[in-house]
């Protein structure tokens, strides 16, 4: 598994993107996923959350982020 080469940044993104050289996804589970990509799918779960719950700090910390940008 060589999603991630070591030492460099990455974006997390969910199912709904496409997996591209700066953005690590999860595998799709239809069933056949081995351990290896289970365990990736289970990492990158928990660093998903914790990022979400960031965002969610900042929100409720800054109220304006709540609002719709306009541009």
């Amino acid at each position: 598994m060589s999603k991630c080469l070591q030492g460099q940044y990455h974006m997390l993104g969910d199912a709904a993107y496409p997996i591209t050289p700066f953005l690590m996804t999860p595998y799709k589970n239809n069933g056949h996923l081995i351990n290896e990509e289970r365990l990736y799918n289970t990492e990158l779960s928990k660093r998903r959350i914790i990022i979400e719950d960031a965002f969610g700090v900042l929100k409720r910390r800054f109220r304006r982020l709540r609002e719709k940008i306009l541009i």
